[in-house]
């Protein structure tokens, strides 16, 4: 995996719990189908039928995604939830999650981590 899958993100396991804490180390990005590329905020938000139609579609391509995760990963992982548009941003505890992870599905080489 290349330097811009490294990543060093420390959560808090939850909010009930928010002392314990998480360090990610690895990060993958799911390419979104081709139908669902290159959508913008604004396009998702407008309250248009399409664009709810395709909110719809990026939230079960999440949950396929955590699906897939949940199934499959030996220790913890993140789905991201701020939408970006150029696929959904996964975070790793184990390297070879994130190995798996981008075996099993088309990735692209994440952008710079959205800052928050």
């Amino acid at each position: 995996m290349a330097g811009e899958k490294d990543i060093e993100l420390v959560l808090g396991l939850s909010k009930d719990d928010p002392d314990t804490k998480i360090t990610f180390t690895k990060q993958a990005m799911a390419e979104y189908p081709q139908h669902l590329r290159g959508l913008t905020v604004q396009y998702l938000m407008s309250g248009d039928s399409e664009g709810k139609k395709k909110l719809d579609l990026l939230s079960n391509f999440r949950s396929e995604l955590n699906f897939w995760c949940r199934d499959n990963c030996k220790g913890v992982y993140k789905i991201e939830e701020l939408f970006e548009p150029e696929g959904m941003r996964v975070y790793f505890v184990e390297f070879d999650d994130a190995v798996a992870f981008e075996r099993d599905h088309n990735t692209i080489v994440p952008p710079p981590m959205p800052s928050v």
